[in-house]
């Protein structure tokens, strides 16, 4: 007896780990990008919060169409919004944005969203639930927590760059941007790891991860 063949239109694709999920982002660059790229690759729903001029990334050469290969490749699976968090209607916006979301993953500079009145406590009070990742370079309570850091000064206060000297002794840092792209990487897993304990607690989880 012939088996009857099933139309492909009948054959749903199984669901991404994430649907349903929604994420805010809102940052410059790599680590925070880079998180929130792969959390969209997953399923989830993610909205890329710009200031007035956009990410500083987008013009990263080499360019085409005016947009640089380095902030397309961190970007794909993402909506992306223009939102000025200095205007009330901006901090409005964002307001409505967090209460609606899952996770919130920025790589601003230390305590910049508190001075546009969106504190820790604040975003928690706004969404209970949130899972809210921070990276910097330094992490809120270190002696360094005012500096800014990008790739190439955790890679020489770490250590890494003392690992990696030329031929006559300097100190070089490597290739890749490793530093970058392990913290885009840890911001991924921490925001899972907090999705998850969320999903069984019912608590949002506010996390201070540090590049150094």
């Amino acid at each position: 007896k012939k088996r009857p063949i099933r139309k492909l239109a009948s054959i749903k694709p199984p669901q991404a780990p994430l649907a349903g999920v929604r994420v805010v982002e809102i940052g410059n660059y790599t680590t925070a990008p880079l998180a929130c790229r792969q959390l969209g690759a997953l399923g989830a729903y993610v909205v890329k919060v710009e200031a007035p001029g956009g990410d500083l990334g987008r013009s990263l050469p080499p360019v085409r169409d005016g947009q640089g290969y380095f902030f397309t490749l961190g970007n794909s699976d993402k909506r992306s919004l223009m939102v000025d968090l200095r205007t009330d209607s901006g901090k409005a916006m964002f307001r409505n944005l967090l209460s609606k979301s899952d996770i919130l993953v920025e790589n601003l500079k230390v305590r910049s969203l508190a001075r546009l009145g969106f504190s820790e406590k604040e975003i928690a009070r706004i969404n209970p639930r949130l899972v809210h990742c921070s990276t910097t370079g330094f992490g809120i309570d270190s002696p360094y927590s005012s500096r800014a850091a990008m790739d190439t000064t955790i890679q020489g206060m770490s250590g890494i760059m003392d690992l990696t000297r030329s031929a006559d002794g300097v100190p070089y840092k490597t290739g890749i941007s490793i530093a970058d792209l392990a913290g885009g990487q840890f911001g991924l897993l921490a925001a899972l790891a907090a999705l998850a304990y969320r999903d069984r607690t019912g608590r949002g989880q506010f996390v201070d991860l540090s590049m150094h």
